[in-house]
């Protein structure tokens, strides 16, 4: 008799940006569900510079403050 096979299938809530809350808010929600996603699959957590970086490169023209995500 051949071995089962378990089939795991993982659902991950996709990012939306949220308008009503602040540019930095939405980072802060970003990089938590980030860390958690690339922790699942034993990938490196960004560093919170890099985090940044990739978050403003997504989703820059959401800021209308042009404030970096720290609020500098």
């Amino acid at each position: 008799m051949p071995p089962r096979q378990l089939e795991v299938k993982v659902v991950m809530k996709s990012f939306e940006y949220n308008k009503s809350k602040s540019y930095q808010d939405n980072y802060y929600n970003w990089k938590f569900m980030n860390d958690d996603e690339r922790s699942s699959f034993g990938l490196r957590i960004y560093s919170d510079k890099e985090g940044k970086k990739i978050f403003d490169s997504m989703y820059k023209r959401f800021n209308k403050e042009n404030k970096d995500v720290d609020g500098d």
